[in-house]
């Protein structure tokens, strides 16, 4: 690139004249950006979960009439064990009512659902498509329950506002392709390979050194043994500060139950329990306690992000987040 510009939050940068664009952080790591015409004020919100009114009503602000909106539409990470399918049916609804919420209080002439057209394609979590919100579904919940136009892009198709589209050629090709998918239940699909136990020790113990060298005491206080089936191992293993070992004597539901790879994927970069949940090839036992286990991966997580999870600061606002979600004052995400 000829050059690298960082945009500045509640600023316009402006391209070329007449052409300007405003791009913002939202909760955790997501943002938003706005591309500006004087003919023309698009949207993209993408999949942060934009829910509060006053949230949407503080974006409108700075970013005047809205003509065209691109969000999220369905559930593209972990949702449920497979048997729970009301839970993923319930997610997906909200994603939808969330749709509805953002062109409530945007009122975007055109909506275009942009952000889910995704296909869970591993063994491990293929049972997630099973209550996927569809193109169609979307495009019909748009048009029946809002003010806004809903316009579907199948890949590579342009639009131009405020033209017409013809949505329904386009749902009919995502159908298309969804039924041959769903039809062989041998192809689009693939396994995970078994990582090597000295490597997955080598890596784990690479993991606990650094979180016991770059942590304050108060922070590591808070992380608690947590149980890991490993299901290519068959083996349950317990991870502490103190080391990460097979656990032979009866021991506690687990916490989480994911494959070798995965977890060395959760050893070996910042970002790999992030991957791990949106990937959705894991199970959460009922009687564990996934968030032990997630606490863990959290910390790094964070640090790749810019934030210090030992500030003071910090800390307080994950606790005042936690009880706002909990008494359900934050309804974002």
């Amino acid at each position: 690139f000829k050059e690298v510009v960082e945009l500045h939050k509640n600023q316009f940068f402006e391209i070329l004249p007449d052409f300007k664009v405003m791009c913002e952080h939202f909760e955790e790591g997501d943002s938003w950006i706005c591309f500006k015409t004087p003919e023309q004020t698009i949207l993209n919100v993408n999949d942060c979960g934009i829910a509060n009114k006053s949230d949407l009503d503080a974006i409108l602000a700075k970013t005047g009439p809205i003509d065209v909106l691109m969000t999220q539409f369905s559930y593209a990470f972990w949702a449920g064990n497979p048997d729970e399918v009301e839970l993923r049916q319930q997610m997906a609804d909200d994603k939808l009512k969330l749709v509805k919420s953002q062109i409530d209080a945007l009122h975007p002439k055109v909506t275009i659902p942009m952000a889910s057209f995704v296909y869970f394609c591993h063994k491990d979590n293929r049972y997630l498509n099973d209550r996927i919100n569809t193109a169609e579904k979307t495009y019909n919940f748009i048009k029946e329950n809002t003010t806004s136009e809903p316009v579907v892009l199948y890949n590579n198709e342009e639009y131009e506002f405020p033209e017409k589209h013809d949505s329904n050629a386009s749902i009919n090709k995502y159908k298309a392709d969804l039924q041959k998918i769903l039809a062989d239940d041998t192809a689009f699909i693939t396994k995970y390979e078994t990582v090597d136990k000295p490597v997955l020790n080598s890596e784990a113990s690479r993991f606990i050194d650094d979180l016991n060298k770059t942590n304050s005491l108060p922070l590591k206080s808070a992380l608690k043994p947590t149980y890991i089936y490993i299901p290519d191992y068959d083996e349950t293993y317990v991870l502490s500060l103190k080391g990460f070992k097979p656990v032979t004597e009866p021991h506690p539901v687990p916490d989480v139950e994911l494959s070798s790879e995965l977890l060395f994927w959760c050893f070996k970069y910042p970002f790999g329990l992030d991957t791990v949940q949106i990937g959705g090839r894991f199970r959460k036992p009922r009687k564990g306690n996934y968030t032990a286990f997630y606490n863990f991966f959290r910390i790094n997580h964070l640090k790749m992000r810019g934030i210090d999870p030992n500030a003071p600061g910090t800390i307080a606002g994950v606790l005042v987040r936690k009880i706002t979600t909990k008494i359900g004052l934050n309804k974002n995400r």
